[in-house]
């Protein structure tokens, strides 16, 4: 078996996206929310770590995270550019979901979590403890992990459109280094009266 390093891509399609997954994705949280997030097992976010966390905003332009409009808000207004009304914000297990089409592409993007974490924090010494006493708050972000950032934002820019990417925010907070990029899906579709191509949202299509 090879131990080259791996890049990995996860994807699913979402009928909506809400204020409470678009503020965790552009971590519009006070500490109070993250101490109560942190009593959940399975999951750690280190609030000392919070100022490494980026978003890379249109044009490719590096950005300080939550910089942006609120993503809930982006997702209905291009929606409304693209003249279709949003889905309304239900739960998975909801019958009415079932009936509703993807308007949402969620990807993460990571990889080896000794080559994700060297990237973004370099040969420093980080203190990955999940009992609340670690003290990063003098880390200092790379270079490389922007430029991988920058890199993934134009690929998916010219993949599926720069004006249909709606976040992209990258975590450096929690126990390896991703990024969470969210498009609303858009395709060409010709008219069969007029022949004319227009853009429409369409999870299958893409």
């Amino acid at each position: 078996m090879s131990n080259e390093p791996k890049g990995a891509m996860h994807f699913e399609g979402r009928k909506s996206i809400g204020a409470m997954e678009a503020a965790e994705n552009q971590r519009r949280w006070d500490e109070k929310h993250y101490q109560t997030v942190n009593k959940k097992p399975l999951h750690w976010y280190d609030i000392t770590r919070a100022h490494l966390n980026f978003e890379v905003a249109k044009g490719g332009i590096i950005q300080k995270m939550g910089t942006s409009k609120p993503v809930e808000e982006r997702f209905k207004e291009r929606l409304e550019e693209l003249g279709v009304k949003p889905n309304p914000e239900v739960k998975k297990n909801d019958p009415a979901a079932a009936k509703m089409s993807n308007q949402i592409v969620e990807f993460v993007f990571s990889g080896d979590h000794e080559v994700m974490n060297m990237m973004a924090f370099g040969n420093q010494a980080v203190d990955f403890e999940r009992d609340g006493t670690a003290d990063n708050s003098h880390i200092q972000r790379m270079n490389e992990i922007e430029q991988w950032a920058i890199d993934l934002y134009d690929w998916m820019a010219k993949k599926y459109g720069e004006e249909n990417i709606i976040g992209f925010d990258v975590h450096l907070d929690e126990t390896t280094a991703h990024c969470h990029a969210t498009i609303i899906p858009v395709v060409m579709r010709t008219e069969k009266k007029t022949g004319r191509e227009r853009p429409v949202v369409s999870y299958k299509g893409l």
